[in-house]
């Protein structure tokens, strides 16, 4: 460490580079159609309903419509389809389960809660 002299040259490219593309990202910024606050927000992913303690924690019968209520012989299940296919052992058959030869089983969702009827032809 014998000769200690500033490179001048040096530090000048460093500022007028950092003054470039400083200037260009606010002018990007201020061009683009997503406002200063929105582009530097950080987003929370939205909350996956109930996927990973399903199994452990969840309601089998709650529903929010008609379309996640099943009743299904393969695993001899009513209630929620979500719950239906990642914690049902569809090992065992059930065929009346669902009903009887002349008659089928309508599932509703009623105040949150999977309801099933019995309806004969």
């Amino acid at each position: 460490m014998t000769n200690q002299k500033t490179n001048w040259k040096f530090v000048a490219i460093v500022v007028v580079l950092v003054v470039i593309v400083g200037g260009g990202i606010l002018w990007w910024i201020e061009k683009s159609e997503v406002p200063l606050a929105e582009f530097l927000e950080v987003k929370k992913p939205k909350k996956v309903v109930e996927e990973e303690t399903i199994c452990g924690v969840s309601d089998p019968l709650h529903c929010n419509d008609d379309k996640d209520c099943i009743c299904e012989a393969r695993g001899c299940f009513r209630g929620n389809k979500h719950y239906y296919e990642k914690c049902i052992n569809k090992e065992k058959i059930c065929l009346d389960y669902c009903g009887l030869p002349g008659s089928t089983t309508i599932s509703k969702c009623v105040q949150n809660k999977c309801t099933f009827e019995l309806k004969t032809w």
